[in-house]
């Protein structure tokens, strides 16, 4: 390995390592901040953002920092939608295969897709302690929701329609809210109504924005999901693994082969394991380091178009796909 290609690795794993360490502080401040809860993905896509034009400030980057050749952002969008169509049909395929026959799930038996929203889903781990000041926590359930007091005053749980009793949750205790009373209720405590920051809502345990609690099930859930991807994720990790990154590399390592007719080398490679690497920081298990594999065509497809806005594109449909089907087997 050349002297160059040395020198543009090593500046690849800082910044990559970095970017990790970054991703575990956000992650903590989160869990005892509920201000910095609300704001952790963005928080961890500008650091994505910020690290290639920090480097191109440094004189290390070569061309546009994010990878992105004038002229080029609409040839690269078709492109990303074209292989999206060929690459997502079979793998919808494969999932309902290996749901059903390894991991014994049955189709339509999961959540379901329509949902009172991202902030819902997931269930807390049980190992978690509550947020502090939380007195309620609420997350999506087949059919409606779970609530459970987190506190040490029993709670009341007022649905807004005429048929739905009054609920009362005793300290530690919880309930399932269905239907109706799923969709909006107000929660109060021995001292009137319960702030909203106090009623906390899904895996992470995002504070509520208003106490009664709004929660109707629907499909509108995609589109915002469909955003979030785009922007908060795909977009700051393409523009720094498939921008910066793979043009660091590419300059230092020129690749010397061809794949399906697209140059590709050394440096896609390591691009791509850098990208699994770094999804271990959020997550510490042995198979997100599978993403190494998209990451693979990622890397193509930055190469082809020669511009970021393709991989952008198919990362987030891959993941608005995954989410999706999770959501269908049970």
């Amino acid at each position: 390995m050349s002297p160059a290609a040395r020198r543009a690795l090593l500046e690849s794993v800082v910044v990559t390592v970095t970017l990790a360490v970054w991703i575990v502080v956000v992650e903590w401040a989160g869990s005892v901040l509920p201000a910095v809860a609300s704001l952790a993905g963005a928080l961890v896509a500008l650091g994505f953002l910020a690290a290639p034009l920090l480097m191109a400030r440094l004189g290390r980057a070569d061309g546009d920092p994010y990878g992105a050749t004038p002229g080029q952002a609409i040839g690269s969008l078709g492109l990303g939608l074209v292989v999206s169509v060929v690459v997502l049909l079979p793998f919808a395929l494969g999932y309902d295969v290996v749901a059903r026959e390894i991991w014994g799930q049955r189709r339509f038996a999961g959540v379901g897709l329509p949902s009172p929203g991202l902030e819902y889903q997931g269930t807390p781990a049980p190992a978690e302690p509550p947020a502090q000041g939380a007195l309620l926590t609420v997350w999506e359930r087949r059919g409606g929701l779970i609530v459970r007091n987190e506190g040490s005053v029993a709670l009341e749980l007022r649905p807004d329609c005429a048929a739905c009793p009054v609920r009362r949750l005793l300290p530690g205790g919880s309930d399932q809210l269905l239907g109706p009373a799923a969709a909006s209720f107000a929660v109060r405590g021995p001292e009137g109504a319960v702030a909203p920051e106090q009623i906390r809502r899904g895996r992470y345990r995002v504070a509520a924005d208003a106490n009664p609690v709004q929660a109707p099930a629907s499909l509108g859930w995609l589109l915002l999901l469909l955003l979030d991807q785009l922007i908060v994720v795909a977009l700051p990790e393409e523009a720094l693994f498939r921008g910066w990154m793979l043009g660091r590399l590419r300059a230092a390592m020129p690749p010397s082969r061809q794949l399906f007719g697209v140059p590709f080398g050394a440096a896609h490679v390591l691009s791509a394991a850098l990208f699994a690497l770094v999804h271990l920081a959020a997550t510490p298990a042995p198979h997100r380091l599978l993403v190494f594999f998209p990451g693979l065509l990622f890397a193509w497809l930055a190469e082809r178009s020669r511009h970021f806005a393709a991989p952008v594109l198919h990362h987030a449909l891959s993941n608005v796909t995954l989410q999706g089907l999770g959501r269908l087997y049970g």
